[in-house]
């Protein structure tokens, strides 16, 4: 299942040549807006330019919330073919799970190590301090994706109340983006904003896993980071599941 989401991601050459280009433009111009603030403001900023652009390279790597998981729990109810779903042996979270992580790890080789490779050239993009940060962050990327699948997954099923989750969707993404740094770190948040997001999954998929390949937190605290992005993954699942439980009540099967 995983293979076959990176074979399909592969076909479309010139669709992946386009996105390539977007993406690095974009990531170019952010750093740009970026140095433009540090070079202008006078007042004392605690984290440094080069954090803050190694920031924002690596912090691609967990750009996995534009996923697809709405729109094919979507398409399977509108069709119907959902009742299919109740007779295949795997349940339908670990299905779209693997297809997910296929399309992930496709943007990584195909989108984020490029842009990494061209940035650490023009910018001063850091590596890790530690090959302990390295190993922590790849373990903590893991959970934080699955914990945003399950969020994902948890707002698609409600397509079995709610006909079109279009505008739920890019409700979702955009405070999925505000509340996780994903574009901007959270250290320039106010201080009281910080310390109710680093709680949140959102702060835990995105800022704490890049925190911890900076080298910004201690064992100790990685050992706390990697306890609540587990306590989340947990509790997510667990209402995915309840909430499956509670859907499949609506399907209904020749009639019946």
């Amino acid at each position: 299942m995983v293979m076959m989401s990176i074979q399909t991601q592969f076909a479309f050459r010139s669709a992946y040549v386009i996105q390539l280009i977007r993406e690095l433009l974009f990531m170019m111009l952010s750093i740009q807006l970026f140095e433009a603030f540090y070079a202008s403001t006078d007042q004392p900023v605690e984290v440094g330019i080069q954090q803050t652009v190694t920031y924002l390279v690596i912090a691609k790597f967990a750009q996995f919330f534009f996923m697809q998981t709405m729109t094919n729990v979507q398409n399977r109810i509108h069709t119907g073919m959902i009742s299919m779903e109740l007779l295949k042996p795997a349940p339908l979270d670990f299905v779209m799970l693997a297809q997910e992580f296929g399309s992930w790890l496709q943007k990584i080789v195909m989108i984020t190590l490029p842009i990494l490779i061209v940035t650490y050239f023009f910018y001063d993009v850091q590596g890790p301090q530690h090959l302990y940060d390295l190993l922590w962050f790849m373990i903590s990327l893991l959970v934080s994706f699955v914990i945003m699948f399950y969020a994902n997954y948890i707002v698609a099923l409600f397509a079995f109340w709610i006909p079109y989750l279009w505008a739920l969707n890019i409700l979702s993404n955009t405070l999925f983006v505000l509340m996780s740094g994903a574009s901007i770190p959270l250290w320039f948040y106010p201080d009281i904003v910080q310390r109710i997001l680093q709680y949140t999954p959102f702060s835990l998929s995105v800022f704490a896993p890049v925190n911890i390949y900076l080298g910004n937190y201690s064992a100790g605290q990685i050992a706390q980071i990697l306890l609540l992005q587990l306590g989340w993954m947990i509790i997510l699942w667990l209402v995915a599941r309840w909430i499956w439980s509670q859907s499949i009540r609506k399907i209904i099967i020749f009639g019946g």
